[in-house]
C-alpha cells in the first residue's frame, strides 16, 4: 500500500503545478509598458478622425479590461514579412510583454490582415483562434469597411479573453494526461517487479568447494578504430525579440 503512495504523490505534484501555473497566469498584469504608448497606427489611412478616436477608446477600454494590451497598426507595406514588421513596431514602440496585436497590411500586391498574441495572449488567443477571427474579417475588409472588421475582431478577442476555458483547455488535458501517464507507468513497474525476487545468481549452478581453474587464455580477435566529427563554428544565428514567441493567425484579401 505504501508503494503506491509514490504515484499519487507525484500526481498530485503535478496537479499543484498546473494550479500553481494557472493562479500565476491570470495574476499577470501590464509589464515594462511605456505609458504614453499609441494602441492605435494608422500608416495606410484606413479611418477617418473620428474613426480614429473610437476606435482608440475601444482599445483602451479593452485593454484595461483585460491587462492585456490590444494594439491595431495599418501599413501601406514595407520590406519585412508583416508578422515579423509587427513584431518590431511592437517592440520599438514599448508595449506590454502580454499583448495582442492586430495588423493590416494594405500593399496593393499583398493584402493581407494578421492578429498576433504576446505573452499570455498567446494562449488566451492561440493560433486556432487568431486564425478564424482574420478569416472571418476578409468579407468586410475586402469591402473596404475596416471599422467593422476591427470591431468585430474586438468583440471576439474581449470573447476570448473572457472565456479561457476553451483556449486553456487542450493544456490543461495534457498536463492530466501526462501525470495520469506517469503515475501508471509507475504502479505498473511496482507491480511488476513485487510479484517475487530472483533468487539465481551466478553461483547457484557452480559447486565453489570441487570447481577452479585450468588455464586461461587471451585471444587477440580484431580492433576497432572511431572517428568523431569535429563541428565547426557558424557564422549564422537566430534570435527573438523581448517580445518571445506568439500565436499567429493571418489572411489575405
Amino acid at each position: 500500500m505504501k508503494k503506491l503512495l509514490t504515484p499519487l504523490l507525484i500526481m498530485v505534484f503535478l496537479l499543484t503545478g498546473i494550479l500553481i501555473f494557472m493562479i500565476r497566469f491570470h495574476n499577470q498584469d501590464y509589464q515594462n509598458s511605456k505609458p504614453d504608448v499609441e494602441f492605435l497606427t494608422d500608416k495606410a489611412q484606413l479611418f477617418t478622425a473620428d474613426q480614429v478616436a473610437e476606435l482608440t477608446n475601444k482599445l483602451h477600454a479593452l485593454s484595461d479590461k483585460s491587462k492585456i494590451q490590444i494594439v491595431l497598426y495599418t501599413t501601406t507595406g514595407s520590406n519585412m514579412d508583416l508578422d515579423d514588421d509587427a513584431s518590431t513596431y511592437l517592440e520599438t514602440h514599448g508595449f506590454a510583454q502580454n499583448c495582442v496585436v492586430i495588423a493590416i497590411n494594405m500593399d496593393p500586391d499583398n493584402r493581407e490582415v494578421l492578429i498576433s498574441g504576446y505573452g499570455k495572449a498567446k494562449f488566451l488567443i492561440g493560433n486556432k483562434q487568431a486564425q478564424s477571427i482574420t478569416d472571418a474579417m476578409v468579407p468586410d475588409l475586402k469591402n473596404a469597411d475596416y471599422v467593422n472588421a476591427v470591431n468585430f475582431a474586438l468583440s471576439r478577442i474581449d470573447h476570448y479573453i473572457e472565456h479561457p476555458v476553451n483556449a486553456l483547455l487542450p493544456t490543461l488535458g495534457i498536463g492530466l494526461l501526462a501525470s495520469s501517464v506517469l503515475s501508471a507507468i509507475i504502479i505498473f513497474v511496482m507491480v511488476y517487479n513485487s510479484g517475487g525476487v530472483n533468487t539465481t545468481n551466478s553461483h547457484t549452478y557452480l559447486d565453489k568447494k570441487n570447481s577452479k581453474l585450468l588455464a586461461k587464455q587471451d585471444i587477440y580477435t580484431h580492433t576497432t578504430r572511431t572517428k568523431t566529427k569535429i563541428s565547426k563554428d557558424s557564422d549564422s544565428g537566430g534570435g527573438s525579440g523581448s517580445h518571445g514567441s506568439h500565436s499567429t493567425g493571418r489572411s489575405t484579401f
